[in-house]
């Protein structure tokens, strides 16, 4: 499966999510997982 960015550029994202929405840093990466077609 290719993902639509590299995986630093995912992790940069997940931890600005995490910051702008207040939530632990795991459940953006989850998240973002998610959007990428992966279960977490």
């Amino acid at each position: 499966m290719k993902l639509s960015a590299p995986v630093f550029r995912l992790k940069r994202r997940a931890r600005t999510l995490a910051r702008e929405e207040k939530i632990p840093l795991h459940q953006a990466l989850d998240r973002l997982a998610r959007r990428e077609g992966f279960r977490d």
